[in-house]
């Protein structure tokens, strides 16, 4: 660019000469083909000096599209996050289950005695030549009535409740 008043080469970023000190006003014209000057010398400092490998060969690149992106990848993982959440609240939020009357608790007490009672008859006859009980019988009175394996040989049991001396004899 030159000065508009005494005709020196300045700077196109200079607003005043530095020969004269004239203002420098820069008209739409020439700013428009400063513009395109450093349009066009932008554009080639961005092109590449050298075309891309398959570019040469003429190839053509296939690109697929990101699955993370895709619309089934986002609403099945949304899907699987709504699961989750559905089990986790179940588990953890949900009423409690309803308390446990004195009735059921006593029923639940006595049907747990009496299989720990049958197991330790089964162990008892198992030493009164009852080595494998093919039955063992809870009876009304509290005694029980194991059956051996040959079916010639059958015991009662009974527990004395305020002694807890277990006798076991032939029936």
């Amino acid at each position: 660019m030159f000065c508009s008043e005494c005709g020196k080469e300045i700077s196109n970023t200079d607003k005043f000469c530095n020969s004269c000190g004239k203002e420098q006003v820069i008209s739409p014209a020439e700013d428009k083909g400063i513009n395109e000057t450093a349009s066009a010398w932008i554009a080639k400092k961005n092109r590449k000096s050298e075309p891309n490998v398959s570019e040469s060969l003429g190839q053509k690149i296939i690109t697929k599209p990101n699955p993370v992106n895709s619309f089934k990848f986002k609403y099945r993982y949304l899907f699987l996050a709504a699961i989750a959440f559905a089990v986790i609240k179940t588990n953890f939020y949900d009423e409690p289950s309803k308390p446990v009357t004195p009735e059921e608790k006593a029923i639940a007490d006595a049907k747990r005695e009496q299989r720990d009672r049958l197991g330790q008859a089964s162990v008892i006859a198992s030493g009164y030549r009852c080595p494998d009980p093919v039955s063992v019988t809870l009876n009304y009175d509290g005694s029980f009535r194991i059956m051996c394996d040959d079916d010639l040989l059958t015991y009662i049991m009974k527990e004395d409740l305020h002694t807890g001396k277990v006798t076991v004899e032939p029936d």
